[in-house]
């Protein structure tokens, strides 16, 4: 009895993790990337938001510099971190085309 409710217990603590993309549903931007990155991932925003092994979606204004006409220039970006238990996936989505333009999973280990 003790492990099916600990088994409980862990199972929704996760699935509460996983619905992480509510936290930024009043910021047009934040959430402008993160269903960028549901679509370049394939997952669906619904799907990534909650699916069981993504613990957390994490989206933060960040930019890039870049050479732009001979001038370095800071480009707006989005970076979107989707965390699993076993590794966490890395996103910097361009604000104003919102295109992907870097992309790399890393070990969490």
């Amino acid at each position: 009895m003790r492990i099916l409710l600990a088994l409980i217990t862990v199972l929704s603590a996760s699935s509460g993790l996983a619905a992480g993309c509510d936290k930024y549903i009043r910021n047009e931007r934040m959430m402008a990337a993160i269903k960028t990155v549901a679509k370049y991932t394939q997952y669906g925003y619904e799907g990534m938001c909650n699916h069981p092994m993504i613990l957390d979606v994490e989206a933060q204004p960040t930019h890039t510099i870049e050479l732009v006409n001979g001038q370095y220039e800071k480009i707006p970006h989005t970076q979107v971190q989707l965390h699993r238990s076993e590794d966490s996936c890395l996103y910097m989505v361009r604000d104003a085309t919102q295109t992907i333009t870097t992309a790399r999973c890393y070990s969490g280990f």
